[in-house]
């Protein structure tokens, strides 16, 4: 219902960007040539390459046109796409003043959709029922991103505190279907609420510390704080850690608890902490390893040009550093006060 309302409100951006009478999409039928410039005065590469596309979309739709393509060795270049490749053309300004069509992306929407629906259709032959309302719940938080927490953030609403909030009732809500309403969900809810307080407030100080503006070009960047979203992307990193780590040290605390009927709240709490190791270690991993390969491609297309110490000072490379780290903060966080607040329930 809250979709629906809000749906108007979305910005519709990227349908108008590809269909407006500048941008288009195009399929690539021929490289038909390529020629290297060099500018020596700033020592750069100039690559002129002859595209035939065919129109794929408007008024111009299964038209072919040749594009001559410049591609400026900078770093950031798109490089020459492949024959068949879906590609959108973008009437940009060359170096010479003037304006022509330039391939500025690519159309990825088909291998998108169709790696997701492979990963639904194994998810629910494997895991039955409830496989099928756990991907609802990840449909239903795409969709929240989406259409709700996104054109809040347009409207100048504080990002992270949306987020945070939104973190909040997330949590509490995937808590509450797992475990209803009682004693585990009430102090697994409670830990994840303070873990969430924790990160929020380190995410928010080293993402406004970090000049992460380059992060966001455009006109939506200049109007916004650069810190609060990039601050909002690392607590959102954090909630699935949060919420698994909590649970298994509820469950660790319960099992000690059972075992020693004498042990006080300290003796728990040590004890959960000392055997929960595997469990915290394995979230951290699982975190590391999603960072480390996110950041593959970047470090693989500058590891022969730049030194480790600049690599690691690229924005997005340090952008995941922080996140790695600060999502990493939470999960410890979490496992603590889990321990403590499940200690203290079950001995009072």
């Amino acid at each position: 219902f809250l979709i629906l309302i809000l749906l108007s409100s979305c910005s519709s951006e990227p349908d108008l960007i590809v269909n407006s009478p500048s941008h288009t999409e195009a399929k690539v039928i021929n490289i038909i040539s390529s020629i290297t410039l060099q500018d020596q005065e700033f020592n750069l590469e100039t690559q002129k390459t002859k595209i035939l596309v065919k129109i794929l979309k408007g008024n111009d739709k299964d038209k072919e046109i040749v594009i001559t393509q410049q591609l400026i060795s900078n770093g950031k270049e798109m490089g020459i796409p492949r024959i068949g490749d879906t590609v959108i053309l973008t009437e940009s300004p060359l170096g010479d003043g003037t304006s022509a069509l330039q391939i500025t992306d690519y159309k990825r929407n088909g291998i998108t959709l169709t790696a997701f629906l492979i990963f639904a259709v194994f998810l629910c032959l494997t895991g039955g029922i409830k496989s099928i309302i756990f991907f609802g719940v990840i449909i239903f938080i795409l969709l929240i991103t989406a259409f709700i927490l996104l054109p809040l953030f347009s409207y100048g609403i504080s990002p992270i505190t949306l987020t945070f909030l939104f973190s909040l009732i997330l949590c509490t809500l995937v808590n509450l279907l797992i475990y209803n309403f009682n004693e585990k969900s009430k102090n697994i809810i409670l830990s994840n609420f303070f873990s969430l307080f924790v990160v929020t407030i380190f995410a928010y100080i080293f993402a406004s510390s970090g000049a992460f503006s380059p992060l966001l070009s455009g006109i939506y960047a200049q109007g916004t704080n650069a810190g609060s979203i990039i601050a909002s992307a690392i607590l959102l990193s954090s909630v699935g850690g949060i919420i698994n780590i909590s649970a298994n040290s509820f469950n660790l605390t319960k099992d000690i608890k059972k075992r020693n009927q004498d042990a006080d709240i300290l003796d728990i709490v040590i004890t959960t902490i000392r055997y929960s190791k595997s469990s915290l270690f394995l979230n951290l991993f699982f975190v590391s390893f999603i960072f480390i390969g996110l950041s593959l491609p970047v470090l693989i297309a500058r590891y022969k040009i730049y030194s480790f110490a600049s690599i690691i000072n690229q924005d997005i490379l340090s952008f995941y550093i922080i996140a790695l780290s600060i999502s990493g903060l939470g999960i410890i966080i979490a496992n603590i006060t889990t321990s403590v607040f499940s200690a203290y329930t079950l001995l009072t």
